[in-house]
């Protein structure tokens, strides 16, 4: 009678944890658009969650972006968010505006995407560094 192999896991284990870290590291760069520069303000608040969202973003420039491509205007990104709610009603709408943009700008973004049939509809901020 032949002995048992002799399995050896561990550089399997390894190689399976060297994988996930790998991922856990590039998912959140792959998943996020968050290329366009923009100076947010600061504000005390927890850090968001990654999940599948629409980020509409206000340049310093005046410029509109919708996931880091240019947009027209107001109604191209009504008409972009309202795509992407039919697809999903719960989609988040993340709005992220420059600090020097004024708040009524802001706030017809905002209303744009309300009108638009956005139910969740968040400003982006940095995390606010003390001292």
């Amino acid at each position: 009678m032949k002995p048992p192999p002799n399995l050896q896991i561990w550089p399997l284990a390894a190689v399976a944890l060297v994988l996930v870290l790998i991922m856990m590291v590039i998912s959140p760069l792959v998943m996020s658009a968050n290329n366009t520069p923009v100076n947010l303000p600061q504000t005390h608040s927890a850090e968001r969650k990654i999940e599948n969202a629409v980020t509409i973003t206000y340049t310093e420039d005046g410029r509109l972006l919708i996931d880091d491509r240019p947009v027209t205007g107001l109604q191209e990104v009504a008409d972009t968010v309202s795509s992407q709610i039919k697809r999903d009603p719960y989609m988040l709408v993340v709005v992220r505006a420059d600090t020097t943009v004024t708040m009524w700008k802001v706030l017809d973004v905002l209303s744009t995407a309300r009108r638009a049939g956005a139910v969740r509809v968040v400003c982006a901020t940095k995390k606010f560094k003390e001292g």
